[in-house]
């Protein structure tokens, strides 16, 4: 296949003639396009995925690997999912072409696709809508989880399958779909996967990590944006809430890639045909490998929820059968022309597979939250599906083009930028370029217990910034007397406080009273608050409101303080209790926070993006319990 860059013809008829491994991906760069050829292999862990060593030196771009990662494949983080055959499949590319994008639709030419009957969603809206309902009632009531993504299959079959079937799918996608952010197709020999997907999963460029949470949808009608609904879309509480909490769980994630930090960019609006979306830019460095970045990654909290962990347990619970590569990532590695490796990575949404025979497998899912309407969730999953579907029904022969331009104004703009006004200042900041150094803290240790929530990171992160040094470690495996760091923090975690029978509450109720009968000097967060409180004699209750995302302004010992709260349960401030100090509401009596000797514990999430001094609230409490520590007669 040399000298092909003018063969795109020779190349596609050379595919549908002889169906060998094959791909054509369209990335960052959205005027060009790599045809790619190549040995596919299966992989069982990230870790697998092959690796050449430096291919470029001034020669230009030069492909490594494309490939897909299942959704399965998450259990390489100890997160429950469905147990099936499905593989990392990775194809080692061995010869490659670019061409302008332009060209890409002339090389492919036009064939009908017929599909026997219609595409068609596994459930009805009904059921999707009851499925919503148990969700909120017996996930996100029960404090199990703050949102949860449950998607379902659509199926159906192409009439007389070929390859020139199925590349005229993505040549479909390719003409009507604007504002993807990565378009794909690629045939691993078994099956063809072609995607036109909104969304980047992450991208590792000499050490530079980005990430790009969107959440927030806004459907078009018939490719046309209403101003006044889209301005009430750019303000609704439910739509900004939901961004935050995916926000939320991709710096958990960052946190754990990115040993400095790094930077929010945002918000920004991604308009596609059929849809606007908001969205943030997060980036960092990281001395990690790309692989290893890839791992830590699996799978976006826009297609799992949060926490992840138990996101994921609720999928495996509530969806009755494997996702396969539905919410995994389609991923291509290359060198530059300096010789530096750099992954790119798209969520597997908006995508498709398709086998030989004919057979379509598509899914599509809306993010479930406390406020979520079941029927609105029902038709916002079939209108994501409908993104897809079209490259095979053609159901529009409209040419759809981008409104924002004639939309876009100051008004706008100004709702977007006041969503940052209240977000935690610290995170918002380029934290590589800002010392944050607390002399009290400098070179003082913290362990934080990990109640399977990965704010447990957060934390970590933002206690590095002051210059001690934090270690986290799972609840299973703390030991109160072999810990010998200045300061423990119990740390959050989903679950119900009450529950006896649970395995987590009986080892955070012996942890707690672990800390509290050595005198040991801890902060305890959310879960770990809420224990606390039933140690100290506290009610715990479980509230009619959830407050699972959301923002609360407090009077916090005196200040206000704006701060982010995920809790379905709280502690009620009804009875005295010698030498603590409380923080709770007037009217309701929710304990906010306490305060004893060696001892303080936060309801409220000071590591959230929804915290406004997050970083100023446990840097100061940590300096409080620091200089108990070292004169405790005194305090």
């Amino acid at each position: 296949m040399e000298n092909l860059d003018s063969k795109a013809s020779a190349i596609i008829d050379q595919f549908c003639d002889n169906p060998e491994p094959f791909a054509i991906v369209q990335g960052a760069k959205k005027d060009e396009a790599y045809l790619l050829s190549g040995t596919v292999v299966s992989c069982d862990k990230v870790d697998d995925i092959p690796r050449r060593t430096c291919l470029s030196r001034g020669e230009g771009i030069v492909c490594d690997t494309v490939g897909v990662v299942p959704f399965s494949q998450v259990n390489e983080l100890g997160y429950e999912t469905k147990e099936d055959d499905v593989k990392i499949r990775c194809m080692q590319v061995k010869e490659q072409v670019r061409i302008d994008i332009g060209d890409l639709p002339v090389a492919i030419p036009d064939e009908p696709i017929r599909t026997e009957g219609r595409l068609e969603f596994d459930d009805s809206d009904e059921e999707y809508s009851d499925k919503v309902r148990k969700i909120i009632e017996e996930e996100i009531k029960e404090g199990n989880a703050c949102n949860v993504v449950i998607s379902a299959n659509i199926t159906g079959k192409i009439e007389q399958m070929s390859p020139l079937k199925a590349l005229n799918i993505v040549k479909r996608m390719l003409r009507d779909e604007f504002g993807a952010y990565m378009t794909f197709f690629f045939f691993d020999g078994e099956q063809y996967h072609i995607g036109s997907s909104p969304e980047r999963n992450l991208t590792v460029t000499g050490g530079m990590v980005g990430m790009n949470p969107i959440s927030g949808t806004y459907s078009k009608k018939d490719g046309e944006i209403d101003r006044e609904e889209f301005i009430q879309f750019l303000r609704d509480p439910k739509e900004i809430n939901e961004l935050f909490m995916c926000m939320d769980e991709e710096l958990k994630q960052m946190s754990g890639m990115c040993e400095k930090g790094g930077r929010i960019i945002g918000p920004v609006l991604k308009e596609m045909s059929h849809l606007v979306h908001t969205e943030y830019y997060l980036e960092g460095h990281s001395d990690k490998n790309p692989r290893e970045l890839l791992k830590l990654s699996m799978h976006a909290p826009t297609v799992t929820g949060s926490p992840i962990e138990s996101a994921c347990g609720i999928i495996n619970e509530n969806e009755p059968d494997s996702r396969g590569y539905y919410a995994g990532e389609f991923f291509i590695t290359y060198f530059d022309s300096g010789g530096n490796e750099i992954l790119d990575s798209a969520i597997m949404i908006r995508t498709m597979a398709v086998l030989p025979n004919g057979r379509v497998v598509l899914r599509a899912g809306a993010s479930i939250v406390r406020d979520s309407s079941p029927e609105g969730e029902a038709k916002e999953r079939k209108a994501k599906a409908a993104c897809a579907s079209r490259a095979i029904t053609g159901s529009s022969s409209k040419e759809f083009k981008p409104q924002l331009p004639f939309i876009v104004d100051e008004e706008i703009n100004r709702i977007l930028e006041e969503r940052n006004k209240l977000l935690n200042r610290f995170l918002m900041e380029d934290q590589e370029r800002i010392d944050n150094t607390v002399p009290e803290l400098q070179g003082k240790t913290v362990t934080i217990i990990d109640n399977e929530d990965n704010f447990s990171h957060m934390l970590r992160h933002m206690i590095d910034a002051t210059g001690a040094q934090a270690q986290v470690v799972s609840y299973r495996d703390f030991d109160v007397e072999a810990d010998s760091a200045d300061i423990v923090i119990v740390g959050p975690g989903p679950g119900n406080p009450l529950d006896e029978e649970d395995e987590k509450m009986q080892i955070l109720n012996k942890t707690t009273a672990a800390l509290r009968e050595s005198g040991r000097t801890f902060l305890s967060v959310c879960l770990g608050h809420q224990d606390l409180c039933r140690h100290l004699g506290f009610d715990i209750i479980k509230k009619d409101d959830p407050s699972q995302g959301i923002q609360k302004n407090i009077d916090f010992f005196g200040r206000q303080e704006a701060v982010a709260f995920y809790s379905t349960f709280a502690a009620i401030n009804k009875n005295n209790v010698d030498n603590v100090d409380v923080c709770s509401d007037e009217e309701t009596g929710e304990i906010y926070a306490l305060r004893g000797k060696n001892f303080s514990s936060f309801q409220f999430h000071a590591e959230s993006i929804l915290s406004q001094n997050g970083f100023s609230i446990l840097s100061d409490e940590l300096r409080r319990l620091v200089n108990y520590k070292q004169d405790p007669e005194d305090k």
